[in-house]
Parts: structure tokens; sequence; C-alpha cells
């Protein structure tokens, strides 16, 4: 064991010759290194370029909730892993939103952006006036379900878009006799930082009476 024990000094750093095991705040090391630190301190720091200073810590709560976190130093935490192995990422790009009230007797024979005014939870506030806008290029899954009533028999077709930047995603109805449905549909689309999505309507032929109910969703999370 190479401690100094008889300067009467506190010694932070322990290496233990038996082993080689090194030892920081821990004079009983149980790996080749160990660290220990604070509940809710940093037990790694590196720093980017004289910049963000990135972090590893550890933090303790009840049950089964002890964490391990990997962020920005003394700031948000990019990803948290808890003892039962689950990963989470609290400001992964996510969203679901709703539409706040009744969007009713929809145009016929033009394009509506259908309005989602409700936000159920945005994380990375990316989400705003019924569009979505990546902050990062990858590859984002998107869905909408819609509660579409008033349907009008005599039109011809309804359909339902994801309009994204890069490219656009029809979907096709014909209701028939129906007075109200649930169409819903779902894509793994490649955006780019910048790039926006958002849903929209339109209605072949007929009269303009179609409504969109508040039952409605529109969401999306970034895959990869």
């Amino acid at each position: 064991d190479f401690r100094v024990e008889s300067d009467n000094q506190t010694h932070a750093l322990f290496v233990q010759g038996s082993d080689g095991f090194v030892g920081v705040n821990t004079a009983s090391p149980t790996a080749p290194l160990h660290i220990t630190a604070a509940d809710n301190a940093d037990l790694l720091r590196f720093t980017v370029s004289g910049q963000e200073v990135w972090a590893f810590k550890g933090a303790s709560a009840a049950g089964s909730n002890d964490t391990v976190s990997f962020g920005i130093a003394g700031g948000t935490q990019a990803m948290a892993w808890d003892e039962n192995g689950i990963c989470t990422k609290p400001a992964q790009p996510a969203f679901l939103a709703k539409p706040a009230s009744q969007q009713a007797n929809l145009a016929v024979g033009s394009v509506v952006d259908i309005a989602f005014g409700t936000e159920v939870f945005d994380n990375n506030a990316d989400f705003a006036s019924s569009v979505f806008t990546a902050p990062v290029t990858g590859k984002y899954q998107l869905s909408f379900q819609l509660r579409v009533d008033a349907i009008d028999s005599n039109a011809n077709y309804y359909q339902f878009k994801i309009v994204t930047s890069n490219r656009t995603y029809t979907n096709i109805f014909a209701f028939g006799a129906a007075t109200y449905y649930n169409p819903g549909s779902s894509i793994l689309a490649d955006m780019d930082a910048g790039d926006t999505a958002k849903v929209t309507f339109l209605q072949g032929s007929g009269t303009a009476q179609t409504d969109i109910d508040t039952e409605s969703y529109f969401s999306g999370i970034l895959v990869a």
C-alpha cells in the first residue's frame, strides 16, 4: 500500500500495493479505478476545447431509482441510467399535441392546416403553432390520429398529409356513409436540422361541413 500515513495530512488519492487499485476519496478501492463522491455530485469531468464541461455524476434515491448520468456539468443531464438498466434522455426531441378546440366546417377543395393548439408535452421545445421543427438532422417518427366528424357522404375523397420540408406523406380516405371516423398514419421521416413537419387536410368535393374534433393527436420523436 503506497498511502502516506505518517505526515498527518489528509489525502484523496490512494494506491493499494497488493493489486494496484487506485482510489480517489476512498482508502479501500475495489476496482482498478474507484472514485467516491458526494451524492448528486460529479464523478468525472471532461472539458471540450476549454469550453463546455461535461461530467458523469451519481445520485441516489428511494427504491430502485439510483442513477448515474452524463451531461453538462452543473446543467442538463443528457442521458441517465438507473440501477435497473433503464435509460432516459430528458431532452430527447419528442412531442404530443392536440387541438385546443374543434376545427369546424373545413373548406372544400383547398388544403387546410390542422391546428394542434394544446401541447400535451414538448421535450426540447421544438413544437409551436401546430408545426414541429427538427432541432438536429436525423430520422423522426411522425404520427397522427384524428377524429373526423360530420363527414360528407358526397365527398369523393378526403386527403390527410404529413408535410415535411423534404417530402410529403399522403393518405387518401373515402368514408362513404360514415358520419365520423378515426384516420391515422405514421412514418419514419428523414429531416434536416430546421426542417418542419405539419398535418394537412383536403376534401375533394362536397360541402364544407367536416370537423376535426379535439380528440385528435399529432406526435413525433427523434429515433436516430
